[in-house]
C-alpha cells in the first residue's frame, strides 16, 4: 500500500492530473470534501464539493490545498483556481457548467500560486525518478528471463515425455510381434455355432403393472423461485471495464471536437465507477490504479477536443 501511495505521489509530481486528484481526495477525506480537477489553459481548475457550506470554509480549505500542492510541486502547474459548491447531481463536464453559470453554480472561488521547486529538489526528484525507472526495468527483465527459462523447461519435459511414450509403444509392438499373438488369434478356429433346432419357441407373457403402480401419480418438478437473480446489484468494476472498452474503440475513430468531448465524458464515467469499488473488495487496488488511468484518459481526450477546435478552418 505504501508503494502504491509513493507511486501516485510521484505521478502527481510529474504533472498527472489524475494522480493530483487522488492525493487531494486523500488529504480532504476527513473534512468531508471531495475534489475534482482538470488542467485548462495552463491553470489547474479544482472543484471542491461538500454536503454543507460549513465544510467549505474559505481560509481553511485554501490553506490545506495550497500546503498539499506545495508539498507535491506538480510539474507544469503554477496557478490554481479553486471552485466550491454544494454536492449536486453528477456532472461529467462540470467545468463547462460552472463557466456557463458561475453565479448559480458556485459558492466562492479563489486563485493562488504554487512554489517553484529549488534546483536541488529538482535534481533529487529527477534522480529518484531515474532510479525508480531503472529498478522497474531490472524487475521486468528478470521476470522475462525467468519466464523464458520456465518455457524451456516445459519444452524439455514435453519432448522427454513424448520420447518415452514413443519408446514404450515401440517396445510393446515388438513384444507383441515377437510372441506371435496376432498369428495365433488368426489361426484359432471359430467356435461352433449352437444347435437351435431342438429349442421350442415359447411366448412368455409380459407382467402387467400393478394397480398401485398404474395409479401412482407422477411427480412434477418443483418450480424454481423466479426473480432471485434480478435483485443482484450491478458490479461497478464490470461496468467501468465495459465503458473503457467502448471508449478505446471510439477513440480510434474520433476526429471532431464533439466526439472527443463525448469520449472524455465516457472516461470520466468509467473512472467514477472504478472509484466507487469498496475498500474491502479484492479488486480494490486494481480499481484505484484504473481510476488514475481512466481520469488521465479523460484529460487527454479534452486536450484532443481543444486541438480539434483550433484546427477547424475559419470561414
Amino acid at each position: 500500500m505504501v508503494k502504491t501511495l509513493d507511486n501516485i505521489t510521484r505521478q502527481a509530481r510529474q504533472g498527472s492530473v489524475a494522480a493530483i486528484i487522488q492525493v487531494l481526495n486523500a488529504e480532504l477525506a476527513e473534512s468531508g470534501v471531495r475534489a475534482r480537477a482538470v488542467l485548462s489553459q495552463g491553470m489547474l481548475q479544482i472543484l471542491c464539493e461538500a454536503d454543507t457550506s460549513s465544510k467549505l470554509n474559505r481560509s481553511i480549505l485554501i490553506d490545506q490545498l495550497q500546503a498539499t500542492l506545495n508539498s507535491i510541486q506538480p510539474r507544469y502547474v503554477r496557478r490554481v483556481r479553486v471552485n466550491t459548491r454544494l454536492v449536486s447531481e453528477q456532472q461529467l463536464l462540470w467545468l463547462d457548467e460552472i463557466e456557463r453559470d458561475p453565479d448559480g453554480q458556485l459558492l466562492w472561488t479563489a486563485e493562488f500560486g504554487i512554489q517553484r521547486p529549488r534546483l536541488g529538489q529538482q535534481l533529487r526528484s529527477t534522480w529518484s525518478d531515474w532510479r525508480e525507472q531503472s529498478h522497474l526495468s531490472s524487475i521486468v527483465l528478470a521476470d522475462t528471463a525467468q519466464r523464458e527459462k520456465q518455457k524451456r523447461r516445459l519444452w524439455q519435459v514435453a519432448i522427454g515425455g513424448s520420447g518415452l511414450l514413443l519408446f514404450l509403444g515401440l517396445v510393446g509392438w515388438v513384444t507383441y510381434d515377437f510372441l506371435g499373438l496376432g498369428q495365433r488369434r488368426q489361426a484359432s478356429p471359430p467356435p461352433p455355432e449352437p444347435d437351435t433346432s431342438a429349442l421350442a419357441v415359447v411366448d412368455t407373457p409380459q407382467p402387467s403393472p400393478s394397480v398401485s403402480e398404474s395409479t401412482q401419480p407422477t411427480s412434477s418438478p418443483e418450480p424454481q423461485p423466479s426473480g432471485s437473480q434480478n435483485n443482484v446489484p450491478p458490479d461497478p468494476f464490470v461496468q467501468a471495464v465495459r465503458i473503457a472498452e467502448q471508449s478505446v474503440i471510439a477513440g480510434q475513430t474520433a476526429s471532431t471536437s464533439d466526439e472527443w468531448i463525448e469520449l472524455a465524458a465516457q472516461w470520466q464515467r468509467a473512472a467514477e465507477l472504478m472509484d466507487s469499488v469498496p475498500a474491502d473488495d479484492t479488486r480494490y487496488a486494481t480499481a484505484q490504479n484504473r481510476t488514475t488511468m481512466y481520469l488521465q484518459n479523460s484529460v487527454d481526450s479534452r486536450r484532443q477536443a481543444e486541438l480539434a477546435d483550433r484546427s477547424k478552418p475559419i470561414n
